[in-house]
């Protein structure tokens, strides 16, 4: 199972609320550029859906696994690996990369900004 909105409903929906989305645009245009530096996790390559088993993404129940109740220690590289190894050929997880200077960010462990690289003293579980 994918999850996916059929075309002609995601038509008929902007069209019913295109001032809605013509008002979120204009005001996205008038920001000022972002200074921050980030990582984007994505479930999927542009080119493939979602895919569901059982009423759970598979990247979800993937990334769950991997994460282990914040117990990975390693760094977003490794975790992004660790994720893709453990998913069929037809969904690709993405590492996005975004900010004037994003790579550093790449050696720390996910979900915890404190931190200046995988070997850091790790934050408390929330």
């Amino acid at each position: 199972m994918t999850r996916e909105i059929p075309l002609d409903v995601n038509a008929e929906v902007v069209l019913a609320d295109a001032r809605f989305y013509r008002s979120i645009r204009n005001r996205v245009r008038s920001r000022s550029p972002i200074a921050a530096s980030g990582v984007a996790l994505s479930a999927c390559q542009d080119n493939q859906l979602s895919q569901e088993v059982n009423g759970a993404g598979v990247f979800t129940t993937a990334l769950h696994r991997i994460w282990a109740d914040n117990g990975f220690t390693g760094s977003y590289d490794a975790f992004h690996r660790a994720i893709v190894a453990q998913m069929g050929p037809n969904q690709t997880p993405g590492l996005g990369l975004f900010g004037r200077h994003p790579e550093s960010l790449l050696a720390r462990t996910p979900f915890n900004p404190g931190n200046r690289g995988a070997s850091a003293t790790r934050s408390p579980r929330w």
